[in-house]
């Protein structure tokens, strides 16, 4: 269905549009079930060993949310030529993680 969805959207033609695919999404919540809970604390505990061993599976929301940022700010100046830019989960790593700015 986010296939689809997608799909749409590109159909839509609009000037820039950015698509955010993240991997398991991971940070804190109001409720979590404990199968959930689980697994983001397994995450959490190799993001602790090393991060690469979180980065290439899952993915912190404040960190996909800033990574959404810089890509609107980068295809807003001009940087991003192409029409449809498919951040995957290396490139939210990247501008969100290591290349964010703070916008003020």
């Amino acid at each position: 269905m986010k296939g689809e969805i997608e799909e749409h959207v590109k159909e839509l033609s609009f000037d820039h549009t950015i698509i955010v695919r993240p991997g398991l999404i991971v940070g804190k919540r109001e409720k979590s079930s404990p199968e959930k809970f689980l697994l983001q604390s397994v995450v959490t505990a190799f993001g602790h060993v090393h991060s690469s061993l979180k980065d290439s599976w899952a993915q912190d929301a404040d960190t996909i949310a800033k990574a959404a940022v810089s890509a609107a700010i980068k295809a807003e100046e001009g940087e991003i030529k192409d029409k449809v830019w498919i951040l995957g989960q290396k490139d939210i790593v990247r501008l969100g993680a290591r290349e964010y700015k703070a916008v003020s």
